[in-house]
């Protein structure tokens, strides 16, 4: 499936030149947050989560901002120290589709190199992106050993950039930060989601029946 999924996102191209989905902002800070100073990945998650649950795709409990991002802590299973791709790829697929309404949720990652119009495909398809930047000591990289979430790109004189929402950096940091592509491409990670629509098998079995 993985295979799959990068061939079909390599044969897209952006849709437009400038693309921004609306995303609200959680703060990995905010008071009553359990871990802030690892909780970076979780509420990266949970800004997605509520996204989506905004979009009529999944539901969950109605929280606020900070009891989700806790929830997410603990089923994700951040460590102390912060989250893994790995980890937050298997336990975000699981969490989709146990919330989902209907369809099912595949959650992939890569590595961003020569990835840009997949993450365009995925911000066409009105689906944010969550960003990895591991660790490194880069001056051009963004950050190091930080999730943020991906929610727009722009084309400008030959100059791509990706438009991200960054859970940390003060609890007024709404403002979207634009970034340029050719400068971090080496240091990112992308975990990509795509939705699958699942027929009904009631009706499938009841049109069999008719025949």
């Amino acid at each position: 499936m993985n295979e799959i999924f990068k061939k079909k996102h390599r044969e897209k191209t952006p849709k437009h030149t400038l693309k921004v989905i609306h995303v609200e902002r959680i703060w990995q800070r905010e008071e009553g947050v359990g871990h802030p100073k690892s909780a970076c990945g979780p509420a990266a998650a949970a800004m997605v989560v509520k996204y989506l649950s905004r979009k009529g795709f999944v539901t969950f409990d109605s929280m606020e901002n900070t009891e989700l991002v806790n929830v997410l802590y603990r089923k994700i299973g951040t460590f102390p120290w912060g989250t893994t791709a790995g980890r937050l790829k298997r336990k975000l697929r699981f969490i989709l589709n146990r919330w989902a309404i209907e369809g099912k949720w595949d959650v992939e990652t890569t590595p961003a190199k020569k990835r840009f119009y997949a993450y365009c495909s995925s911000i066409d398809d009105e689906l944010p992106v969550i960003i990895l930047f591991p660790l490194n000591f880069s001056r051009n990289a963004y950050s190091s050993h930080h999730f943020v979430v991906g929610i727009g790109y722009k084309v400008e004189n030959s100059h791509r950039y990706l438009a991200v929402l960054d859970p940390d950096g003060g609890k007024h940091n709404d403002k979207v930060h634009w970034i340029k592509w050719e400068e971090n491409e080496p240091y990112m990670k992308f975990v990509f989601l795509k939705r699958f629509n699942v027929p009904d098998r009631r009706c499938t079995f009841f049109k069999k029946k008719l025949r």
